[in-house]
């Protein structure tokens, strides 16, 4: 419902104030009086209950209508204000137009008061309607200013008309640059031409287009807007201008890249710890028969030779799955202290054989390096890898070049390196003068199984196997490539305080000795237990076999054995782990000694051992000789006992 109309009257004869009142109720306004006539009280009645519109005479007690027009003026400033006068002069007329009256209308012509009312009052509206929609306007030229996302307005030919500073500190194009260009001085020509024909047709049909435009900015560089292009039209249907909204999402799409490259290489990576860890099985029977068969002294040259081949495409293929784990991160790191010089001087001499003539091979390393503490396995293989890498990108020879030195980044200079961190590191850089990648390729070659070699030439695995291991030591690879000159990689590898980290060297298998001991075998896999059994019986000893942890312990407690050693798996079916059963037998046995196998060591259960090879942990594949070994030595060790937890 309208509110009625609030009209103020200053008049201080009553009569005159009727005749007003009469006038504008003829003229159908609806509305609602207030008289008064002394200055104070018009005064509060401005302040208190503004009017819609002000009627007052010229001639007032103490002061007159040009006063009061002031005062108006002052308080109301869009309030209509009529003066309403029997004597009003020319001049007065004037000078009350010239500050701000409205009308003004004879008392001998009141007839005219109440059209001039309701001309005054829709000028009113009009006017406040025009100042609402100039407020409206200046808030939406804020908000566009503001914005933080890119806007641009174009006439219907495609013409910019606007861009707001979203725009320009986007693209770098200023709006002297881009008014009157059309939009299509951003393409980068990563979309089809069939793509822009699209996007036309939608929007000049009157539809708005939604989508991911691929635009280059003024200096080249390339980003991704999601856009929204929106036609505009007058009252007749017609278009006139286009709207685009463009919001700049070339970071967050880089982030979803990264998260799906990283789910899938999760994936992978539990696929190739499952195929490793299996495979490893199946090696240690391999291997352990392999060992049985050359104690056999009847054997001939020939069968020797075959079993050393055997043994041989063993331990190449358990590297392969030694690959395998270090790129899933499954693999734990056996830690050295390394010289690095004499790692780099003997890797030099293997790779010359492995390069060829046609490569020229240099190698440096800076004097005097700190000590790497790392996997030495693990390092020579991400040399292996990187070379043979670069081997594979000089078909026609050429040069590599090995470089080992130490730098130290600063917190200002590691967002240059894409990964990077302060701190003192290593950095080995091979770098070679082949055929280069080319940079679609470039964002891919971490990923495992991606290759661009020939059918039969390469497994994909070799730059994933790099990465994981890379990211296994705390550190982080980058490459630098341009096609037809050649690429290098570098990886940085935190330098850390080292003590000397000694392993026991394996005995010949002519000296190895066995005993009379007691030993229990708990093992899921029947064809690695049945082989540890016969095996270690051959030196003496007397073994007791179970699948898992509650066949052990039924074992052991119905027929009341001692046991001097464990062996056991650190995965098993059956509800019970290693570290599990290893605890409930030291509880009853103060003495036992322990030996875990597995095929890898970052699970959670193998997390919370204190693991060290050669001392009570063998990793999946081990030779005869090796358990034979690492048995004797634990057996023969102080009587402390071996604590399974960490």
């Amino acid at each position: 419902m309208t509110k009625p109309t609030h009209i103020l009257i200053l008049e201080d004869r009553s009569a005159d104030a009727e005749l007003m009142m009469r006038e504008i109720q003829r003229e159908g306004i609806d509305c609602t009086f207030k008289r008064v006539w002394l200055e104070i009280d018009f005064l509060d009645e401005l302040k208190q209950n503004p009017p819609d519109l002000i009627l007052a005479d010229y001639a007032l007690p103490s002061y007159n209508g040009l006063a009061a027009l002031k005062l108006a003026a002052k308080e109301c400033p869009d309030t209509p204000f009529i003066l309403v006068s029997g004597g009003l002069g020319e001049e007065v007329a004037i000078e009350a137009l010239h500050h701000g009256a409205t009308d003004y209308v004879l008392k001998q012509r009141l007839a005219r008061l109440g059209p001039a009312v309701t001309r005054a009052l829709r000028e009113r509206e009009q006017t406040l309607e025009r100042k609402q929609a100039d407020e409206e306007m200046r808030k939406l030229l804020i908000a566009v200013e503001q914005s933080p996302v890119s806007i641009v307005i174009t006439d219907a030919n495609g013409a910019i008309e606007y861009i707001n500073p979203k725009f320009t500190e986007l693209t770098g194009y200023s709006k002297d640059e881009v008014l009157g260009q059309n939009p299509r001085l951003l393409k980068s020509g990563k979309q089809s031409q069939e793509f822009y024909v699209i996007l036309w047709q939608t929007i000049k049909s009157g539809k708005v287009w939604r989508g991911v435009l691929q635009n280059q900015k003024k200096d080249g560089s390339l980003f991704s807007e999601r856009t929204m292009i929106s036609p505009v039209m007058d009252e007749a249907g017609t278009i006139t201008r286009f709207v685009a909204i463009k919001e700049d999402i070339t970071e967050r799409l880089k982030l979803e890249d990264q998260l799906r490259q990283s789910q899938k290489m999760d994936a992978i990576g539990h696929l190739a710890a499952g195929v490793a860890h299996d495979f490893n099985n199946l090696l240690t029977i391999v291997q352990f028969e392999t060992s049985m068969l050359s104690q056999t002294p009847s054997l001939g040259a020939d069968s020797r030779e075959s079993i050393s081949l055997i043994e041989k495409a063993a331990e190449r293929a358990a590297n392969l799955t030694r690959q395998l784990l270090a790129f899933s991160h499954k693999q734990e790191k056996e830690i050295r202290v390394i010289n690095l010089p004499e790692l780099v001087s003997d890797m030099a001499r293997l790779l010359k054989r492995i390069l060829g003539e046609d490569i020229v091979l240099t190698s440096r390393a800076e004097p005097q390096l700190l000590p790497l503490v790392a996997d030495q396995g693990m390092i020579e293989q991400v040399i292996i890898n990187l070379a043979i890498n670069s081997r594979d990108a000089m078909p026609n020879g050429g040069k590599l070049s090995i470089t080992i030195d130490e730098l130290t980044i600063d917190a200002n200079t590691a967002n240059q390196h894409s990964g990077g961190r302060p701190g003192h590191f290593f950095r080995l850089e091979i770098r070679d003068t082949g055929t280069g990648i080319s940079p679609e390729n470039l964002p891919k070659i971490f990923e495992p199984f991606f290759t661009t070699k020939d059918v039969g030439r390469g497994t994909g695995l070799g730059l994933a196997t790099v990465f994981g291991i890379v990211t296994q030591h705390d550190g982080w690879i980058e490459v630098e490539s341009k096609l037809g000159h050649g690429t290098a990689f570098r990886v940085y590898l935190p330098v850390t305080e080292a003590s000397e980290i000694l392993t026991p060297a394996a005995n010949p298998a002519a000296k190895l000795k066995g005993g009379n001991e007691t030993i229990l075998v708990v093992e899921d896999e029947q064809p690695i237990r049945k082989l540890i059994k016969v095996a270690l019986e051959r030196y003496g000893y007397r073994i007791l076999a179970a699948e898992n942890g509650i066949e052990a312990i039924e074992m052991i407690q119905k027929d009341d054995i001692k046991i001097d050693l464990l062996i056991t798996d650190i995965v098993m079916p059956g509800g019970m782990n290693g570290r599990q059963l290893a605890e409930k037998f030291q509880l009853v046995y103060a003495d036992l000694k322990v030996i875990f196998i597995s095929g890898f060591t970052k699970d959670v259960t193998a997390q919370e051992l204190k693991l060290e090879p050669g001392v009570n942990f063998l990793r999946k594949p081990f030779s005869l000789f090796a358990l034979a070994e690492l048995v004797r030595r634990q057996l023969d060790a102080s009587s402390a006992k071996v604590n399974p937890a960490s």
